[in-house]
């Protein structure tokens, strides 16, 4: 895992959200995950990689971006927005590709510079940067959680996904989140098959830390948190 030193080391809880392709309700899951957080106990910071959607789905437009924190021209405090509740959104502009920022000094920068602020909780929507236990982003995530598709072949993609993460290091970091807004009756149907051929061919369950029921985003927000 990479080292940061003494005095860059984030004391925050950071939890990584992560799917197994594009359009898995990924960047919803982190939306209702933080504002939870916000909500209940402590100063959340929402973080975007790329991507850009998380601006829009809260109503903010920021005048400052991740890219800004990351080359230090403005202090990751000033350059958040507080979209309510406690919860602050570090959103993506238009700098880096859909993968994230472009090479490891960028993001060591970038973990320094948020370290500084006030969060006690960091939610990363990784969007579709590439799994290493060695990139810094990646590699402060105290927990990495899976957004489970609420369609059939999401549990192949996903199993393919929790493989590689389990090459990389993370079998004790690894977490499910059903995402229940698009079909529920599925959700726990999906979640015993993918079960199941975890068990078979890697024998583990991935426990699940989350659910995205149908609802308000209130009721989504607090079962994400339970």
């Amino acid at each position: 895992m990479t080292s940061f030193g003494p005095h860059t080391e984030p004391c925050a809880e950071i939890i990584g959200v992560i799917s197994a392709r594009g359009g898995a309700g990924q960047s919803t899951v982190c939306q209702h995950w933080a504002q939870a957080v916000g909500n209940g106990s402590g100063r959340c910071l929402l973080v975007e990689m790329a991507g850009g959607d998380l601006a829009a789905a809260v109503g903010a437009t920021p005048k400052r971006f991740v890219e800004d924190v990351a080359e230090g021209s403005v202090p990751a405090a000033e350059a958040a927005t507080a979209i309510g509740g406690g919860t602050d959104l570090l959103a993506a502009g238009t700098g880096w590709s859909v993968f994230g920022p472009p090479n490891d000094a960028i993001q060591h920068r970038l973990v320094e510079n948020l370290s500084a602020g006030p969060w006690t909780v960091w939610v990363i929507d990784l969007c579709r940067s590439r799994p290493h236990r060695h990139h810094p982003i990646w590699s402060i995530c105290r927990t990495l959680a899976v957004v489970l598709e609420d369609d059939v072949a999401s549990v192949t993609r996903n199993y393919v996904l929790v493989r590689h993460l389990l090459a990389c290091g993370w079998g004790g970091r690894l977490g499910l989140v059903l995402n229940r807004m698009t079909d529920g009756r599925h959700a726990e149907r999906l979640r015993r098959h993918f079960d199941q051929i975890t068990q078979a061919f890697l024998h583990l369950t991935v426990p699940v830390i989350g659910v995205v029921p149908s609802g308000d985003a209130d009721r989504r927000a607090v079962a994400v948190r339970q």
